[in-house]
């Protein structure tokens, strides 16, 4: 049975570490496309995976977290 039409729903963050093993890859592939370097790429997106992690409480809670980190590196 489904709880009441009001119900809010208990929605977790999935934990940090299986958010970064499945996204590191696409966020590299994402900063090598615009720096053109591959130490560049990893040290770009260690920086934007950084930030996620500082406020995870709250990035983890956005629909697209992946999004959030892939514009952090368009910035950087």
């Amino acid at each position: 049975m489904l709880g009441p039409p009001n119900a809010v729903a208990d929605v977790r963050p999935e934990a940090f570490e299986d958010f970064y093993v499945r996204e590191f890859p696409a966020v590299v592939g994402l900063a090598y496309a615009l720096s053109g370097s591959r130490w560049g790429a990893e040290d770009l997106a260690q920086d934007a995976f950084l930030a996620a992690h500082r406020e995870w409480e709250r990035i983890g809670s956005y629909e697209h977290p992946g999004a959030w980190v892939r514009r952090v590196v368009a910035n950087l």
